[in-house]
């Protein structure tokens, strides 16, 4: 019982970081099998697990299995693995007998991070609560934080956002409303580096051609750059820091469900 209660605390922490994973459950045996029904085993993106339901070529065979779930073939696989030398889904061993294990990809729950935590920081993440199960707000400034909204993760970064920044996964998506030009290349300088689903920064195109040219001389890619939308938020005739923070949440629901996607020409990066 105990290790099946560590399993679960397990699963809890890493849904909170938002990590991706697949658990892999047997669910049903025939004859002679490596562990027992309810054996679980985590399959992690770069292939490495927690726990184990047998070892050897058929734990192989399931990790393989996870990792098609991983790259996004699908969300649940059952499969029935066969202990014998040849055939169908065939493990190779000698047992004779069978096992039916579930597999389940989990995690991965989208999650805003808004550095900035001015009038549009405040509105959007007030809004955004309503969307997204994590919403961090961040600032260099702890009076900022202490009058931003409950029910949001409040981190204090360093002075300039120069350190001491949030985790940023890859099921991140990340809005820069900060205070001016050099606080927003502070954080670019690291979120390029990750790989977050969206970045959108607030200002112009001129601001945008700024930071180019100073994120080119630090040695990002145009391919970087191109991840940078700017101006942000859909185009609504948006007033105010409110109607903003509603223009900023649509676009990124829109890029959340694949219905917006984002070309050179709409960064304003070479205008």
């Amino acid at each position: 019982m105990a290790q099946r209660n560590n399993i679960y605390s397990e699963i809890a922490g890493l849904i909170s970081q938002g990590d991706i994973f697949v658990l892999a459950m047997i669910v049903a045996t025939k004859g002679s099998s490596p562990r027992r029904i309810g054996a679980r085993m985590l399959i992690f993106t770069d292939g490495k697990t927690s726990g184990t339901i047998g070892g050897g070529i058929f734990e192989k065979m399931v990790i393989d299995d996870a990792m098609l779930l991983l790259d996004g073939s699908g969300v649940h696989l059952k499969k029935t693995y066969r202990f014998v030398t040849t055939g169908e889904n065939a493990t190779g061993m000698n047992c004779g007998g069978e096992a039916e294990v579930f597999m389940e990809r989990l995690g991965g729950d989208p999650r805003l991070t808004i550095f900035g935590a001015g009038h549009i920081g405040t509105a959007l993440a007030k809004i955004a609560t309503t969307i997204f199960r994590q919403v961090t707000i961040v600032d260099d400034l702890q009076d900022n934080l202490d009058n931003s909204p409950n029910g949001t993760n409040k981190f204090l970064a360093g002075s300039g956002y120069s350190n001491n920044l949030p985790d940023i996964t890859a099921n991140s998506y990340i809005v820069l409303v900060t205070r001016g030009h050099e606080t927003d290349l502070a954080i670019l300088h690291e979120i390029l580096k990750s790989d977050c689903k969206y970045i959108g920064m607030i200002g112009s195109r001129s601001k945008m051609a700024r930071m180019k040219t100073e994120l080119e001389g630090a040695g990002f890619k145009q391919q970087d750059l191109l991840r940078i939308k700017t101006p942000i938020g859909l185009d609504i005739g948006a007033d105010g820091p409110d109607e903003i923070a509603v223009a900023i949440l649509a676009e990124i629901i829109a890029v959340k469900n694949g219905t917006l996607s984002f070309t050179e020409s709409d960064h304003g990066i070479n205008k």
